[in-house]
């Protein structure tokens, strides 16, 4: 298994001193893609900047210290990533991974948010005794025998899972692209499957495989 990467291969938004760095973490495989996701310890070391090299991200971690959508992980290669929060109880410090740029940034967030998630529905799938399982963008599969579109996104309680309200990818809801941008939906093509949205004047469209609905008039959390 290949521990660690080549930085030059990092992703930009990793924050990786590649002049100074030859080698970096490599993210275990998880719940998201490679280069969609930041290691845990590189979050800690490079973008929080809550301890200063590699070894204390480690053991900081492995104490338990350090909680990811509610749940203590100590695999310091974790792959966080978009819409996963971070809760470091022992500073009181609260996270979100969110979009910027086409790629990710993580921002700090409320305690009271720290145990809400929003998760895009990807696809559904018929499971035994023709329950209906919906598969969640992070990987997170969960048994909702209610109607629910793909493309559609869940709020969820953390760490229970707990559906707290479903938004539908309609016109008026509020969307973030994973380029950044973010607004009130103004059309949704369903024949080309592009979404157009804008806000404060300026308008954007993307393919619907890069929005995620985050609320209606406005966004239920941070973003």
């Amino acid at each position: 298994m290949v521990r660690k990467l080549k930085s030059y291969l990092a992703p930009w938004f990793w924050r990786i001193p590649k002049k100074e760095q030859h080698w970096v973490y490599s993210p275990s495989p998880g719940p998201h893609k490679k280069f969609e996701c930041i290691p845990l310890a590189i979050i800690l070391r490079n973008i929080l900047k809550i301890v200063d090299t590699g070894k204390e991200a480690e053991t900081v971690v492995k104490k338990g210290e350090v909680k990811i959508d509610g749940r203590v992980v100590k695999d310091f290669r974790y792959p966080v990533g978009l819409f996963d929060t971070i809760i470091i109880e022992k500073i009181e410090k609260y996270y979100r991974v969110v979009p910027f740029k086409g790629g990710l940034t993580v921002k700090e967030i409320g305690k009271e948010e720290s145990n809400l998630k929003i998760c895009k529905v990807v696809n559904r799938t018929v499971v035994k005794n023709g329950n209906i399982q919906l598969n969640l963008h992070d990987g997170k599969n969960i048994i909702y025998n209610e109607k629910v579109n793909t493309q559609s996104s869940l709020l969820l309680e953390l760490p229970t899972l707990r559906i707290l309200d479903v938004i539908n990818l309609d016109v008026g809801n509020y969307v973030v692209s994973i380029a950044g941008n973010h607004g009130i939906i103004k059309n949704y093509d369903k024949k080309t499957k592009i979404v157009y949205f804008s806000r404060d004047g300026e308008s954007f469209s993307t393919s619907v495989k890069y929005v995620y609905v985050v609320g209606r008039e406005k966004p239920l959390i941070t973003i």
